[in-house]
């Protein structure tokens, strides 16, 4: 498809050397006019001239706004003159590095340090397209770029450079590449996709051991580290940027935000104060997180507002999350913003898992929870995360593979230890189940979780009298803990205190009135006292909220045979054993229940 080059009157033949305007006489709309136009030295006007308008239009394409502003025509001409152009990492962050050298190249104040024609641009565009470092380089460093641009603004791009094509390139002086042996280091960390992080980090360290004193790239380091989940290493490079430096305010926010982020909010204290104190940006970003950490929700959401930017969103989310009144949705939406704008930390997509497993958005949950343990796999909350939807899924097997990860990489982590006590306890695991949990409760004898998956493992092993003193010790320390509740009502029925067994599960439906297992399990202990009408009523509330529950449809069936349904019977027990898993102990025992019922059945 041809490409055309539209001229408006300011183009100068570089055969002949005509000009079209009055000597002297700046060529060109201020803002895409190149410095050489600005001046009016029209004697200079090569095709490198026309690479600063691409590099002016591929800023805009990706900006949304010209390189250079000002309120009036010789505001802009002298932000043209004397002014670098915006670094694009500092408007796209999640570009990559490549993308803002090229536009950085055709954007040099010397002609000579631009690229020699359309056609050199174009190739670079290629370079970064493809994934590969551009060939050219500048001297001055841009924030680091930690994603891949969308093929479409490279292809935009592309078409832009297209634009000049034909045009022959001039005769220019080679350009020497002035770049210390560190930039150099820099520049091939930052060109690096996020695959390369590890290496990024390395490249970072060894800049900075030639260049100790570029706070800027230790900063940068602490960032690619913490993406690593490296996070002491982060806080090191950090607190080695001293007192008085520019990037100390960032510096001590990043350490706030670091510690409050593994909900460490005694750690997160002092460096927060201080980044409020030092000022600037970054300060109303702090008084959020202190007011996070004094639980001040609405303090925390006057700090932040109308401020803008990814850490705001990501606060936003944070805010969201951790007020007991906030709203799950809010979060995930604030978190999916920040994730758009800024940089893709494991421990967003985690958090965010987990907010959607909580709306019931369980492919959702899944999706952010394995890009969270592809993106960073030594983040173990990554791998316990994965392995709570993947047990809420039904994959008993895999939870269990992710959380023995996670203790792997943390082995003092409670949390993996009760979890996967419980995912044992599901698959007949029973003194695996016990060990696990006895194991949570030596790293942390008040997790009042892990004493109830203990009391499941004891009651699943039929000891019901231990399995109730270990949920009494849970109700003691979380009087609020409705899954305690339900399994002391069901070791309560097992040990035939039907009465005890009904009360338990009422208090775990007034705690969680939308729990299925609440209501299935308070309507056996119904079916056991002989109140088959409460029964029935308390299982087609549990099927409500969890239609394809088999243990509450089983004990439907079992309900209406009593009441002489027995076609109803045999309706539920065939979806019973529809939805349960292949390895639903009680596969065998209803089926050939069911083979009889149906014998009835016809039989009358």
């Amino acid at each position: 498809m041809p490409c055309f080059l539209t001229d408006f009157g300011l183009a100068k033949s570089v055969v002949t050397g005509s000009k079209l305007t009055r000597t002297g006489e700046a060529l060109g709309t201020p803002a895409y006019m190149s410095p050489e136009q600005a001046r009016g030295d029209v004697a200079s006007l090569t095709p490198a001239t026309d690479v600063w308008g691409l590099g002016c239009l591929l800023f805009q394409a990706i900006a949304g706004r010209p390189p250079f502003q000002g309120p009036t025509p010789a505001a802009i001409v002298g932000q043209v003159l004397l002014a670098d152009p915006p670094r694009l990492g500092t408007i796209r962050p999640e570009l990559p590095a490549g993308l803002g050298i090229v536009v950085g190249v055709a954007l040099a104040k010397d002609p000579a340090a631009r690229y020699a024609s359309a056609d050199r641009l174009r190739e670079d565009l290629d370079r970064v397209a493809r994934g590969e470092a551009p060939r050219a380089r500048i001297r001055r460093s841009g924030r680091r770029r930690l994603a891949v641009a969308g093929a479409g603004l490279l292809a935009a791009g592309l078409a832009v450079a297209a634009l000049g094509r034909d045009r022959p390139p001039p005769s220019l002086p080679a350009r020497a590449d002035t770049r210390t042996e560190a930039e150099v280091l820099v520049e091939e960390a930052r060109a690096l996709p996020p695959s390369g992080r590890a290496r990024a980090a390395e490249l970072l360290g060894r800049a900075l051991g030639e260049a100790p004193g570029r706070d800027d790239w230790r900063f940068e380091r602490g960032l690619t580290l913490w993406l690593l989940w490296r996070p002491a290493e982060a806080r090191g490079q950090w607190r080695a940027i001293p007192s008085g430096s520019e990037w100390e305010p960032k510096a001590r926010l990043y350490l706030g935000l670091e510690s409050l982020f593994r909900r460490d909010g005694p750690e997160a204290l002092p460096d927060l104060e201080a980044a409020e104190g030092l000022g600037g940006p970054g300060a109303p970003l702090a008084r959020t997180g202190l007011a996070v950490i004094r639980k001040d929700w609405p303090g925390a959401r006057r700090a932040f507002e109308g401020a803008a930017g990814w850490e705001a969103a990501l606060l936003r989310g944070v805010v969201e999350e951790s007020d007991p009144a906030g709203d799950p949705a809010a979060a995930v939406r604030a978190y999916g913003e920040a994730l758009e704008k800024g940089i893709p930390f494991a421990w967003i997509f985690t958090s965010r898992s987990t907010l959607r497993r909580r709306l019931g958005d369980l492919p959702g949950s899944l999706a952010d929870a394995t890009t969270a343990v592809v993106g960073a796999p030594a983040f173990p909350d990554a791998w316990l995360n994965r392995g709570a939807a993947r047990s809420e899924a039904g994959d008993l097997n895999g939870a269990i593979a992710d959380y023995s990860e996670a203790i792997r990489l943390d082995p003092r982590l409670g949390r993996a230890w009760s979890n996967r006590s419980h995912a044992r306890s599901n698959v007949g695991d029973v003194a695996g189940a016990i060990a696990d949990a006895t194991e949570a409760i030596r790293l942390d004898a008040r997790h009042a979780m892990a004493w109830s998956h203990l009391g499941d493992a004891r009651r699943q092993g039929g000891d019901p009298a231990g399995a109730i003193a270990d949920y009494d010790r849970a109700l003691e320390l979380d009087p609020r803990l409705a899954r305690a509740w339900i399994g002391r009502g069901a070791a309560r029925q097992r040990s035939g205190d039907l009465d005890g067994s009904v009360a338990d599960c009422t208090e775990a439906i007034r705690l969680m009135p939308d729990y299925a297992v609440g209501w299935s399990n308070r309507a056996a202990a119904h079916a056991l006292r002989a109140d088959l009408g409460a029964a029935r009523a308390d299982y087609d509330e549990a099927l409500r909220h969890d239609p394809r529950m088999p243990e509450a449809l089983a004990g439907r069936a079992f309900v209406r045979q009593r009441a002489g349904d027995l076609s109803g019977a045999c309706e539920d027990l065939e979806r019973a054993l529809e939805y349960a898993p292949a390895a639903w102990p009680h596969r065998a025992e209803y089926g050939a229940h069911l083979a009889r019922l149906r014998r009835a059945t016809s039989a009358r």
